[in-house]
């Protein structure tokens, strides 16, 4: 036998060895340590904590433990008059030891009421488990950084009271077997004073109908009947947006429609709108893959101009490649010719990225007096677009330190520390199930040959997929740096959308973040 046909013979069984190998090894490793550690973390450990009985706390930790478990449950549950949920979450975990105990940095949440009082209680912890008398313990147990949070404005759920009730649902969205799937991003809802009371009224976006509800001393009521608001024919209604397109101080209404036709209607007073067609707008789109959008003065002539993120439709499109997708439909920019028509000229200011865009968030990043555009796509890279003074950009987010392979959801620009310079903050995805990547065996999602010779980079790429949101202060220079996990504020389960606030008026910057997916009873990933 030829000498390249037997070390290519060689080869071949080499990786056929190792690929076996690896299977084999995560079958049991799931069945050793994934599975048992997971039960104890995320279900037995916190129902013990939120029970306050030691009888099935102290069980959990190894003998030489069981008195201060039951004192530390104690002292963690102690001020609390009645704990509403206890929750633990793994960050992160070290491949077992010779003696086959995991250490895995994890995070305890209560939250309930002291007092009367909300109060949320949160305690890093480094946990050391191990196989032990037939069931899994918790031999070491390392605290770490405390932060208990109590008091502050309390919210009542009004929405019945002041009469601004809709429910949402989905028309149904087309997949590639010719059936329909419920849609599950098709809400949202825009704020505007649309009748110049100075008050704000809401329109509410639900996928199968627009419903406008007009404030009058905060009890609202629906006017879409009358409002010439019509639900766009065909696809499913995403996001919408008020903003003065005309320049004739009212506001008006874009919405942006998956699988139809995007549409506006310009505001004609005592509370109606006419829509316009895209062919008198100019703003066409062919695609029906419209995720978001931004209204802005990017030209700086004085009036709006508008920014769509376009993604693609997952129920009829593999996104291409997985990692970094770039198959999706082109951002698209319409500059506003100054009477509330639009021309296209994506092409001319230098956007047009095709990753499968979600969000958009325009600010004056480097406080040059325009505005600069961020793009944060569910699949491929986010795109960052910095404002050269009139109106066309160059495409900085490497350079900016903008560059992460998540699942960007949502994104918003804030002065969160108060030094006078815009900071961004951009949600995604954090999996319970992270931790897992770091476990012995572990099979990467990835075709035969390249999951064997470049696990490690694959493993790492899926790693920093599940990070989380993300906190990037800014720099003063034109960069960013990503701070969120000591800032707390990157483990917020499956999150959909986030926005900076002052919810308690104390001058300062908070962050709220909606969040969630479907789960069941196991709380592995949710």
């Amino acid at each position: 036998m030829p000498t390249t046909t037997v070390r290519l013979h060689g080869a071949l069984q080499l990786l056929l060895v190792l690929c076996t190998a690896a299977c084999v090894s995560w079958s049991d490793t799931k069945r050793e340590i994934v599975t048992p550690l997971n039960r104890l973390v995320h279900s037995d450990y916190p129902a013990a904590i939120a029970s306050g009985d030691a009888a099935q706390l102290t069980p959990l930790f190894a003998p030489e433990l069981a008195e201060w478990a039951e004192r530390d449950a104690r002292e963690v549950t102690g001020s609390f008059s009645r704990l509403d949920r206890s929750r633990c979450v793994i960050f992160d975990t070290a491949p077992p030891d010779r003696t086959g105990a995991v250490r895995a940095e994890c995070v305890l949440r209560l939250d309930g009421l002291v007092d009367g009082e909300p109060v949320t209680w949160e305690q890093d912890r480094v946990i050391t488990a191990k196989p032990q008398d037939g069931q899994w313990r918790i031999v070491a147990v390392e605290p770490g950084h405390t932060v208990r949070v109590s008091g502050g404005p309390v919210f009542a759920e009004e929405s019945a009271a002041r009469k601004l009730v809709a429910r949402n649902r989905s028309r149904g969205t087309p997949d590639r077997n010719g059936g329909r799937q419920v849609y599950m991003g098709s809400a949202g809802i825009a704020v505007g004073d649309v009748d110049g009371d100075l008050d704000d009224d809401l329109l509410l976006v639900s996928g199968d109908r627009l419903s406008l509800f007009v404030n009058d001393g905060g009890v609202f009521e629906d006017v879409t009947a009358s409002s010439g608001i019509t639900t766009p024919e065909t696809g499913e209604c995403r996001c919408a947006y008020f903003a003065d397109v005309d320049n004739d101080g009212d506001q008006d209404l874009f919405v942006a429609v998956m699988l139809g036709e995007n549409a506006l209607f310009v505001n004609e007073g005592e509370r109606r709108f006419r829509r316009v067609e895209a062919s008198e707008s100019g703003l066409v789109t062919t695609h029906g893959q419209t995720s978001s959008a931004c209204f802005g003065d990017f030209d700086r002539d004085g009036d709006l101009d508008l920014v769509l993120a376009n993604g693609n439709n997952v129920y009829t499109t593999e996104p291409k490649p997985v990692r970094n997708a770039r198959n999706g439909y082109a951002d698209q920019y319409f500059r506003n010719r100054g009477d509330g028509t639009f021309v296209d000229a994506t092409r001319e200011v230098g956007i047009g990225a095709t990753g499968w865009a979600l969000a958009c968030s325009v600010t004056d990043y480097d406080r040059d007096g325009d505005l600069d555009l961020y793009i944060g796509n569910d699949l491929g890279r986010d795109v960052f677009y910095e404002n050269r003074g009139d109106g066309t950009f160059d495409e900085v987010a490497s350079r900016a330190g903008l560059v992460y392979p998540g699942a960007s959801m949502s994104t918003d620009f804030g002065d969160l520390n108060g030094d006078g310079w815009p900071d961004l903050y951009v949600s995604g995805m954090a999996s319970n199930s992270r931790w897992i990547l770091r476990q012995p065996g572990y099979p990467a999602p990835a075709p035969f040959p390249v999951d064997v010779l470049f696990r490690p980079w694959v493993l790492d790429v899926m790693w920093q997929m599940f990070h989380g949101n993300r906190l990037y202060l800014n720099n003063q220079d034109g960069t960013f740096r990503e701070v969120s996990k000591e800032a707390r504020c990157d483990w917020l389960g499956w999150a959909w959308t986030s926005l900076f606030l002052d919810y308690d008026n104390d001058g300062l910057l908070d962050i709220y973040c909606a969040n969630g997916f479907l789960t069941g009873e196991k709380k592995d990933d949710c």
